[in-house]
């Protein structure tokens, strides 16, 4: 009798103790599962018995699953005022689980707990405003919700309102209420609210740059499952920033959000496979993951494949797929892309030989500020290949390329300077730039400071 006494006890002590709103966290042994739920059927008729059976009735416990009787219990307790069941019938309805599918009676369920007070009445009755589901959209009382459910702590209620006074919508734009309630969303351990913070606190956007406080954040995100936050994490591995630089951790975080299917972690893990940072050297590893990036669409993974094509690295050489994938990445923008594919039509490689077309795709580069293309411009002017010649241009492009730091420009403006090509002859100058470039081993350079002219 004393063992059937303890364990009523026990079984008394969970009823009274069942927390509803935490309704998927059962705090009570799988092996009383049984003799809980019938524990429960005998109590007197009650919000708490139907709230709890609704509970058992959709998580299996000490009874099979069914969302029928899960739904009907969680309603019974609806219907007499219980205002976290309120929300519940909400959630069954919006989802159609266990009963019909009706926005109409969700917005109802919603707004009756919201009317108490409760913060996940108010939350999900805020996003059926921010929706226009089932009412009229409307942005300032969805953001009204928000924040009245984020004054009590509701983790999602609180990062939605951070990102409303950061945009200004539903309320007038707040960088201080931002920060405010992002650095709450934040320590509430909102892994996407996390990821915010980490990424003003990198860039010093509204706060004092801190790679040590973007580290900690990205960190705290990535242990949650935020896949932007491995990337970000492995990034800062790899270069050593807000912490010790350690490349084998860097590739971990990379591998652990590629297998969640991130491009840019595809991305990187090809680049560690073809720099063997963090893991051995394997330039076939690197083709795939950069074949699977490039495959959806990533750019600079479309680039690294071409060059991969065109130098026979990790893959048989085959100029035709080169110029391929520089063509698809070149049709996205990207700079590296053009120029590539300007260089397959200036030699002829893997497309046939068209020097406008190469022109056309150096001048769209040169425009985006790439030096080797802006060199090349220049060239195509100095020389009057496709283009006149003109003096003045091809100046002004090598003076574009030198100051971006191109070796070949600076010597070929100490030219200009020597002859008198596009500007004023000028000695000094011509001297100034040959130094320059001879300072990166320019053989020509060095040379031509040999001259007596420039003694």
């Amino acid at each position: 009798m004393g063992e059937v006494f303890l364990k009523e006890e026990d079984l008394k002590k969970a009823y009274e103790s069942f927390d509803i709103e935490d309704r998927s966290n059962i705090n009570l042994p799988k092996e009383l599962s049984k003799s809980f739920f019938e524990y429960v059927l005998k109590q007197d008729e009650s919000i708490r018995k139907d709230a709890i059976l609704g509970s058992l009735y959709e998580n299996g416990f000490g009874t099979e699953v069914d969302e029928k009787l899960s739904f009907a219990n969680y309603l019974k307790a609806a219907q007499l005022g219980d205002k976290v069941c309120q929300l519940y019938a909400g959630l069954k309805h919006l989802h159609g689980i266990g009963t019909e599918k009706s926005d109409l009676l969700a917005f109802y369920w919603f707004k009756k707990s919201a009317e108490q007070n409760y913060s996940g009445g108010q939350r999900f009755l805020g996003d059926m405003y921010s929706n226009g589901i089932s009412c009229e959209k409307n942005l300032t009382i969805a953001s009204c919700y928000y924040e009245l459910a984020a004054e009590q702590g509701e983790i999602e209620s609180t990062y939605k309102i951070a990102l409303a006074y950061l945009d200004g919508i539903g309320v007038e734009k707040d960088c201080g209420m931002f920060f405010y309630w992002l650095q709450k969303a934040a320590d509430y351990g909102h892994p996407k609210a996390e990821n915010l913070l980490a990424e003003f606190y990198k860039d010093g956007i509204g706060v004092e740059q801190s790679y040590e406080k973007a580290f900690k954040w990205y960190t705290s995100a990535a242990l949650k499952g935020d896949v932007d936050s491995m990337v970000e994490l492995g990034c800062f591995y790899a270069y050593g920033k807000g912490t010790t630089k350690d490349e084998n951790k860097a590739f971990y975080w990379f591998k652990k959000a590629a297998k969640k299917g991130d491009i840019t972690a595809i991305f990187n893990l090809g680049l560690c496979y073809k720099k063997g940072v963090g893991v051995k050297q394997d330039l076939k590893k690197g083709v795939t993951c950069f074949l699977k990036a490039a495959m959806k669409g990533k750019s600079s993974a479309q680039v690294e494949l071409g060059c991969s094509y065109a130098y026979g690295k990790g893959v048989e050489k085959n100029a035709e797929k080169a110029a391929y994938w520089y063509e698809k990445s070149a049709s996205q923008g990207d700079v590296d892309a053009i120029f590539f594919l300007a260089y397959c039509y200036f030699n002829g490689s893997g497309v046939r030989k068209d020097e406008k077309k190469a022109f056309v795709l150096y001048q769209k580069a040169a425009l985006k500020g790439d030096d080797f293309s802006q060199d090349m411009v220049a060239y195509y002017y100095m020389y009057g290949k496709v283009v006149p010649e003109n003096f003045e241009k091809a100046f002004y492009w090598y003076q574009k390329a030198a100051n971006n730091g191109n070796i070949h420009a600076r010597r070929c403006l100490g030219l200009c300077y020597e002859h008198g090509n596009g500007v004023k002859k000028d000695l000094i100058m011509a001297k100034k730039m040959y130094e320059l470039a001879a300072k990166s081993g320019d053989k020509i350079a060095i040379k031509k400071l040999k001259n007596a002219k420039f003694k």
